[in-house]
Protein backbone atom coordinates (compact mmCIF):
# COMPACT_ATOMS: atom_id res chain seq x y z
CA UNK A 1 0.00 0.00 0.00
CA UNK A 2 1.48 3.30 -1.09
CA UNK A 3 1.12 6.66 0.62
CA UNK A 4 -1.77 7.73 -1.62
CA UNK A 5 -3.82 4.64 -0.90
CA UNK A 6 -2.97 4.77 2.81
CA UNK A 7 -3.94 8.44 3.01
CA UNK A 8 -7.34 7.85 1.37
CA UNK A 9 -8.15 4.56 3.06
CA UNK A 10 -6.86 5.22 6.57
CA UNK A 11 -5.92 8.84 7.32
CA UNK A 12 -8.96 10.49 5.73
CA UNK A 13 -11.24 7.89 7.32
CA UNK A 14 -9.83 8.63 10.78
CA UNK A 15 -10.17 12.38 10.26
CA UNK A 16 -13.75 11.79 9.07
CA UNK A 17 -14.51 9.79 12.24
CA UNK A 18 -13.02 12.46 14.49
CA UNK A 19 -15.05 15.12 12.69
CA UNK A 20 -18.29 13.16 13.13
CA UNK A 21 -17.49 12.57 16.81
CA UNK A 22 -16.83 16.31 17.22
CA UNK A 23 -20.17 17.17 15.64
CA UNK A 24 -22.03 14.67 17.81
CA UNK A 25 -20.42 16.12 20.93
CA UNK A 26 -20.31 19.84 20.24
CA UNK A 27 -23.62 20.50 18.46
CA UNK A 28 -25.76 19.53 21.49
CA UNK A 29 -23.39 21.34 23.84
CA UNK A 30 -23.63 24.50 21.75
CA UNK A 31 -27.41 24.20 21.66
CA UNK A 32 -27.50 23.87 25.44
CA UNK A 33 -25.17 26.79 25.97
CA UNK A 34 -27.00 29.05 23.53
CA UNK A 35 -30.60 28.23 24.41
CA UNK A 36 -30.25 27.47 28.13
CA UNK A 37 -27.86 30.13 29.46
CA UNK A 38 -26.80 29.67 33.08
CA UNK A 39 -27.13 33.34 34.05
CA UNK A 40 -30.50 34.10 32.39
CA UNK A 41 -33.88 32.64 31.70
CA UNK A 42 -33.96 29.80 29.17
CA UNK A 43 -34.82 30.80 25.64
CA UNK A 44 -36.57 27.45 24.96
CA UNK A 45 -38.03 24.90 27.33
CA UNK A 46 -35.29 22.40 28.35
CA UNK A 47 -37.39 19.50 27.03
CA UNK A 48 -37.52 21.17 23.59
CA UNK A 49 -33.76 21.69 23.63
CA UNK A 50 -33.29 18.02 24.54
CA UNK A 51 -35.56 16.96 21.70
CA UNK A 52 -33.65 19.18 19.25
CA UNK A 53 -30.35 17.74 20.51
CA UNK A 54 -31.56 14.17 19.97
CA UNK A 55 -32.84 15.11 16.52
CA UNK A 56 -29.50 16.75 15.66
CA UNK A 57 -27.56 13.66 16.75
CA UNK A 58 -29.84 11.43 14.65
CA UNK A 59 -29.44 13.63 11.56
CA UNK A 60 -25.66 13.82 12.01
CA UNK A 61 -25.51 10.03 12.38
CA UNK A 62 -27.61 9.35 9.28
CA UNK A 63 -25.67 11.81 7.13
CA UNK A 64 -22.37 10.40 8.43
CA UNK A 65 -23.39 6.84 7.57
CA UNK A 66 -24.46 7.84 4.07
CA UNK A 67 -21.25 9.81 3.52
CA UNK A 68 -19.13 6.92 4.81
CA UNK A 69 -20.84 4.45 2.48
CA UNK A 70 -20.36 6.83 -0.45
CA UNK A 71 -16.67 7.28 0.28
CA UNK A 72 -15.50 3.87 1.56
CA UNK A 73 -18.29 1.46 0.62
CA UNK A 74 -18.21 -1.14 -2.13
CA UNK A 75 -17.19 0.65 -5.32
CA UNK A 76 -17.04 3.91 -3.40
CA UNK A 77 -15.12 7.03 -4.29
CA UNK A 78 -11.91 5.90 -2.56
CA UNK A 79 -11.97 2.51 -4.27
CA UNK A 80 -12.36 4.13 -7.69
CA UNK A 81 -9.63 6.73 -7.08
CA UNK A 82 -7.12 4.14 -5.87
CA UNK A 83 -7.90 1.85 -8.83
CA UNK A 84 -7.52 4.73 -11.28
CA UNK A 85 -4.19 5.76 -9.77
CA UNK A 86 -2.94 2.17 -9.80
CA UNK A 87 -3.97 1.76 -13.45
CA UNK A 88 -2.27 5.04 -14.39
CA UNK A 89 0.96 4.03 -12.66
CA UNK A 90 1.38 0.80 -14.64
CA UNK A 91 3.68 1.48 -17.58
CA UNK A 92 2.51 0.41 -21.01
CA UNK A 93 -1.02 -0.43 -19.96
CA UNK A 94 -3.81 1.90 -20.94
CA UNK A 95 -7.03 1.94 -19.00
CA UNK A 96 -10.21 2.62 -20.94
CA UNK A 97 -12.14 3.02 -17.70
CA UNK A 98 -12.30 6.42 -16.06
CA UNK A 99 -13.50 7.18 -12.51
Amino acid sequence: MGWYEWALRELVRYVFGIGVLGLILFVPLQMEQSWLPSNAAPIFDPAVVGLFAILAIAVIGIVAILAYRTMWGDDGWVQRRVAARLAASRPGKESSERP
